[in-house]
This record gives structure tokens, C-alpha cells and sequence, in this order.
């Protein structure tokens, strides 16, 4: 009989998407950094896709940018 484990390798999608809230001291979660520039991008190009712009002006705190 052979037995086989697996040891997670990585954090769970939650983990790495997520941050603890500062404000609430961690009850709460919020975005990561890189979770909300992503996101930003994802806006601005649907944005581009289905309006036509040329140009795009994004309005983010400093952790987003």
C-alpha cells in the first residue's frame, strides 16, 4: 500500500486577493494592491473597447497606483 500526501503549496485565492483591514483591525478584509490595479485595467479597457476613447484619465490612491 503506498500512501501519498499534498502539501499546499501556495496561499489560497482568498489570501492573495485579500488584505486584513487596517481600519477595523483585521476583522474585515478589502482588495490587495494588485488586486485593484488589475481591476482598474480591466475597467479602462472595456471602457476603450466599447466607447471609442482616445484618452483615459484614472483617479486611484496612492496603494492602487
Amino acid at each position: 500500500i503506498v500512501e501519498m500526501t499534498r502539501q499546499r503549496q501556495r496561499q489560497s485565492l482568498r489570501q492573495s486577493t485579500y488584505t486584513e483591514c487596517p481600519a477595523c483591525g483585521g476583522t474585515g478584509q478589502i482588495k490587495g494592491q494588485e488586486t485593484l490595479a488589475l481591476q482598474a485595467l480591466r475597467q479602462v479597457k472595456a471602457g476603450l473597447d466599447r466607447d471609442n476613447l482616445s484618452t483615459v484619465r484614472v483617479v486611484a490612491a496612492p496603494q492602487a497606483a
